[in-house]
């Protein structure tokens, strides 16, 4: 109990919809790889490294375009839901899906030494 972390799998709370945002920012400081200019990210990371659905994607991405963002990148797990109005580029915003953390890295943060692969998760 340190602060808002989920480290036991799975909940519902919204603070665990938003751990992959947490992780960015805390990997971008201390790796400094800065965040793309624009780009919003939501989900939750799974002890798995990988990312997962969230809910009512559709409500959160709405917000991200009256917050200003122009890209914004999803679990994949949730793309099957925007895919179709996103697909036409609704309203100029670019929605990209992600299975994982490290394409969660790779979308979200401005190119460092390379791109940033697993070695065994």
């Amino acid at each position: 109990a340190y602060g808002p972390f989920c480290v036991c799998g799975r909940c519902t709370a919204a603070v665990c919809q938003a751990s992959v945002v947490l992780f960015l920012a805390l990997f971008a400081r201390f790796f400094t790889r800065p965040f793309r200019r624009n780009t919003a990210a939501m989900g939750e990371i799974l002890l798995s490294g990988k990312v997962a659905g969230i809910d009512a994607v559709n409500l959160k991405l709405d917000a991200a375009r009256r917050a200003g963002f122009r890209r914004v990148v999803v679990p994949q797990r949730n793309w099957a839901a925007v895919e179709e109005r996103f697909k036409q580029g609704d309203g100029g915003m670019e929605v990209l899906p992600a299975a994982t953390v490290f394409e969660m890295l790779n979308l979200c943060l401005e190119p460092g030494h390379g791109e940033t692969h697993a070695r065994c998760w």
